[in-house]
């Protein structure tokens, strides 16, 4: 501790100074001053705990100097020093907070019960600011250790054993009964770009926890509201089973309004705590399952039929669209296409992360028509942040579509292909469709209800090459690729690109390439 002794009386100070064993009492330091202007530098330079002061000083009196004090937010205990008591300085010693109010000469025994008086004041104060202090980082360390517990128990990073689970909250201070059960309530977000835009993930997270923190009215140990990623999850009271899916509508609400997030719950049936891990995960598959998000509240009893899916294929007529620059259209038919599929139960997180990369593979094909590098698309960062969110949601989707095309269209001008560029964009899809079957410019002018000979010429114009040489180009790139990625023989290629004539297929084959098959395989 640190004391200071001001007294305009050089003789009474010097006497105080050197009269009592200060490291007895546990004062590591004393400072002097003989008027208050060299108090105030002190106490502005020291940390001081005491103050011993004369109230009668030339200038600046002892009780103007505690006046300074106070005002200045010190914290120092005061004892003062006086010749003679009066009523108006006993008053403002006592409003201004001092400790003691002692006679002149002062006597350093009564001076030094003084001091210990004050001292053990002191020591006590400081004790509980620093309990004070404890307790809040505690309570704060004892709500993190909490959310990481449960954290732990839905990720399975405990044994999901009910003792294993029981013994590891104990072991953290953390309340839970085996036998007491539970509800998972899994709190999603449908429109996650739109709102990580505008508050950033953490924050949003944090303040929809916050605001699930009000709804649970029991916060006990079991009752709680953690963040596992990028979703937040409620471990649920039993005594709150009953009156949850109401006040899951007024969190709704409540985000809606505040956060502008429009949230999903999703409610387990009860379980117990060595279930908690299973439940979890099934409640986070059958979220991401539902695309289509109609309801609020979802009551979740069991996981959702596990059988294969069908297979989705996009509709020929999209890439027509895209290409015409019917892109209103084209968003109309595929927000209708999704959700007749989540409609029917056959769209699901796995369906829809294909059905993506397959309008990726759509763009890109335009994009290179267009001669324009598929990274543009990916370098983009609002088109990044939307596709990592898109199979969230149907709307997602449609979102992440929509500014994709958008970007495609801004870097090539906004221009759709000609009436011609479309017609030859068809031909090429029907002779490509399957490479075994030549298809004869007859028939694919009878397709199209158009004269062969017109839609030859078309074809050469636009492209340098007759419909015939392009049938044999692609066929040719395609046996590049089978010779290159499978074990396949030079016959069984011919084969599986339309050539039952060896001879004329490896004539074909070098004319193309400079080399043979064989060669072609070998340097590969």
């Amino acid at each position: 501790m640190k004391l200071l002794i001001t007294d305009d009386n050089i003789h009474e100070l010097r006497l105080l100074r050197t009269g009592i064993d200060w490291k007895r009492l546990g004062i590591g330091r004393v400072f002097t001053a003989y008027h208050a202007k060299g108090a105030q530098e002190i106490l502005k330079e020291e940390e001081i705990d005491i103050l011993i002061c004369d109230v009668e000083m030339p200038e600046t009196t002892g009780i103007e100097l505690l006046s300074w004090l106070r005002s200045e937010k010190y914290v120092v205990e005061t004892i003062l020093m006086t010749d003679r008591v009066t009523y108006s300085c006993a008053r403002m010693a006592v409003k201004l907070d001092a400790f003691d109010y002692l006679l002149k000469p002062v006597d350093t025994a009564e001076l030094e019960r003084e001091l210990q008086k004050l001292i053990g004041k002191i020591k006590l104060k400081k004790q509980d600011e620093e309990k004070k202090t404890y307790s809040y980082y505690w309570t704060e360390n004892q709500m993190l250790v909490k959310e990481l517990f449960w954290k732990n128990v839905c990720l399975e990073r405990i044994p999901n054993q009910p003792e294993e689970i029981e013994k590891k909250a104990r072991s953290v201070n953390v309340s839970v009964d085996k036998d007491s059960r539970c509800k998972l309530v899994l709190i999603t977000i449908r429109n996650l770009d739109e709102l990580f835009q505008t508050w950033g993930e953490d924050l949003c997270q944090a303040a929809i926890q916050n605001l699930a923190q009000g709804i649970v009215k029991d916060n006990s140990d079991v009752s709680q509201v953690i963040v596992i990623y990028t979703r937040v999850l409620i471990i649920l009271n039993e005594s709150e089973f009953e009156t949850f899916p109401e006040k899951c509508e007024i969190l709704a609400l409540k985000c809606e309004e505040m956060l502008k997030a429009k949230i999903l719950c999703y409610i387990s049936k009860p379980i117990f705590c060595d279930d908690i891990s299973e439940t979890y995960r099934m409640l986070l598959k059958y979220s991401k399952d539902d695309v289509l998000g109609q309801n609020t509240i979802i009551q979740v009893e069991h996981q959702k039929n596990k059988a294969a899916k069908e297979e989705i294929l996009l509709p020929t007529q999209w890439s027509e669209l895209l290409y015409a620059g019917h892109i209103d259209m084209l968003l109309t038919k595929v927000r209708h296409f999704l959700t007749s599929l989540a409609h029917s139960d056959n769209l699901n997180e796995m369906n829809f992360r294909i059905f993506q990369q397959d309008m990726l593979q759509m763009f890109f094909t335009y994009m290179e028509k267009k001669e324009l590098m598929a990274h543009e698309l990916y370098e983009n960062h609002e088109i990044y942040k939307s596709y990592k969110t898109a199979i969230l949601s149907i709307d997602g989707m449609c979102h992440w579509i929509q500014k994709c095309v958008d970007f495609i269209l801004q870097r090539t001008g906004g221009s759709a292909l000609t009436g011609s560029e479309q017609l030859v964009q068809l031909v090429k899809q029907h002779i490509t469709a399957d490479l075994r079957d030549e298809v004869s410019r007859k028939e694919i002018a009878a397709r199209l209800n158009m004269n062969p000979d017109y839609i030859n010429r078309l074809f050469k114009h636009e492209t340098g090459m007759t419909m015939k040489e392009y049938t044999i180009h692609k066929r040719i790139q395609k046996a590049q690729t089978l010779l290159r990625t499978t074990g396949l023989t030079v016959s069984e290629v011919a084969l599986n690109v339309g050539y039952d004539n060896f001879s004329y297929f490896i004539k074909l084959f070098k004319k193309q390439t400079g080399q043979t098959p064989g060669q072609y395989k070998k340097v590969e």
